[in-house]
């Protein structure tokens, strides 16, 4: 199966801003920010020179970063501090008190980050990654730095005429980098394809599976922080990172690893992890494609 060529990108750092919160705000548990005209951090190379990443032929619409924050104890916040790059979204406060308490950064013990653009009846979400008992990013190019490996991943899979459902998987492994003045750089390329017959449950998820085995399996990644990019089961993706429901059967996410949310439907010229997810896409379908001109087969027409 051919691999499709290294990618690369550029994403700029540094900037700030301060959201002061209404003094006759409530103490409270949680809390939850929504950033409007959201735009995306990465840039590309043209000519020698890095400039935003831009398609001409696609009007997007805007884009918003949900912030849902939950403390483990009521708080009072006095304004919210988050970097124009995304690298951290910070929370001044004290907890809730008749006394006067000292202001100070407040760690929330949960937080999930969602992207997204409004539909007509509906919402599309981009993008989505959780944190709990750190102060967290507020842009998915921040949430990847703070990985020390990550890894997308996708499956397709098809149904043939008197042969079967065919499933083939493409798991791509990322890098970030700082280039100085300002910009960090992200880079990935294909590791593996695999192709499976009739795979039991969702080809999906055992994919997401069969990786973690592989990756358990390398001494150099023991006690780093992994984060895996995959497109489906976002309503599940919390508790599976929080490690209140298992991944698959009785098996739960390993220490250290998390997974990330992107989509292949939108986003690419935007962010890394979804331009990562088309690729693994892209690349799953090629190889579909392959296989069934090889194998002489037809797909199972859907009425």
């Amino acid at each position: 199966m051919k691999a499709v060529r290294k990618i690369e990108d550029i994403y700029m750092k540094n900037r700030h801003m301060v959201h002061r919160v209404p003094s006759d705000t409530a103490p409270a548990q949680y809390f939850k920010f929504e950033l409007s005209g959201v735009q995306s951090s990465m840039k590309s190379f043209d000519e020698g020179k890095i400039g935003p990443r831009k398609n001409q032929k696609n009007r997007k619409k805007e884009r918003f970063t949900e912030v849902n924050m939950t403390f483990s104890y009521p708080v009072k916040i006095d304004q919210m501090r988050w970097t124009m790059d995304g690298k951290s979204i910070e929370i001044i406060g004290a907890p809730s008190s008749l006394l006067l308490l000292p202001q100070s950064s407040i760690i929330p013990q949960d937080v999930e980050v969602i992207t997204y653009y409004s539909r007509e009846n509906s919402r599309k979400v981009i993008g989505a990654f959780y944190f709990r008992n750190e102060i967290p990013p507020s842009t998915i190019h921040r949430a990847l730095e703070r990985f020390d490996y990550f890894y997308a991943i996708d499956t397709n899979t098809v149904n043939f005429s008197g042969f079967g459902a065919v499933s083939v998987t493409t798991a791509m492994r990322g890098t970030s980098s700082d280039i100085g003045n300002g910009y960090g750089n992200f880079s990935a390329e294909i590791i593996y394809q695999d192709i499976g017959k009739d795979i039991l449950g969702n080809p999906e998820v055992s994919a997401w599976y069969n990786l973690i085995l592989r990756l358990l399996q390398y001494q150099d990644l023991v006690g780093k922080r992994i984060g895996i990019i995959v497109d489906s089961d976002l309503g599940k993706i919390k508790d599976i990172n929080y490690r209140n429901s298992p991944l698959i059967d009785d098996f739960f996410l390993p220490a250290n690893y998390e997974l990330v949310f992107a989509t292949d439907a939108a986003g690419i010229e935007e962010y890394f992890t979804n331009r990562l997810i088309r690729e693994c896409d892209k690349s799953s379908k090629l190889a579909l494609e392959e296989f069934e001109m090889r194998n002489g087969l037809s797909r199972t027409k859907v009425k």
